[in-house]
């Protein structure tokens, strides 16, 4: 939750920095990217939502050094930051738009850490129900979840090819 907070609030940050002189350079790119991610991330849960959950690399191992089996998955951690790059683009077109309507100083790093804070904040809620969902339903949300990223990947793409 942290990770996607910080890409979130870094991609704003990074938008703004670019300015709006780069914006066709990215305009260009961006949905193709999130889309790339997307895909990746949500097929990846499909195969791993058919998989037993020892084969699954998203089961946290339980040990008696961590009896909450809250270890560090190095492998999570690389499938946030995808995931946050995905979902966050759109953030470096907002501050791109920044830029370009000359807001900067104490309100950009005002919206800067907002943002930061709320993306934290929302996917702590997501976190928290997403594991109520995953004991409910098991593999089947990981399939769910696989299917969801995808759909928002077409969504992307196709908002950007014909809007």
């Amino acid at each position: 939750m942290l990770i996607f907070g910080a890409v979130q609030a870094s991609f704003l940050l990074l938008g703004w920095l670019l300015g709006s002189s780069f914006m066709s350079l990215i305009s260009r790119w961006d949905h193709w990217l999130a889309f790339a991610l997307l895909l990746y991330i949500g097929g990846k849960m499909l195969i791993d939502s058919f998989r037993t959950s020892k084969e699954s690399n998203h089961e946290p191992a339980l040990n008696s050094d961590n009896a909450a089996g809250d270890e560090c998955n190095l492998n999570m951690i690389s499938n946030d930051l995808k995931l946050g790059v995905a979902t966050s683009i759109d953030a470096a077109a907002v501050g791109i738009s920044f830029a370009a309507i000359d807001i900067d100083g104490i309100k950009l790093i005002y919206a800067v850490f907002v943002t930061g804070l709320a993306t934290a904040v929302a996917c702590y809620i997501g976190i928290r129900f997403g594991k109520v969902l995953g004991k409910s339903f098991g593999s089947k949300a990981s399939l769910i979840g696989g299917i969801v990223l995808i759909l928002i990947g077409i969504k992307i793409i196709l908002e950007h090819l014909f809007i």
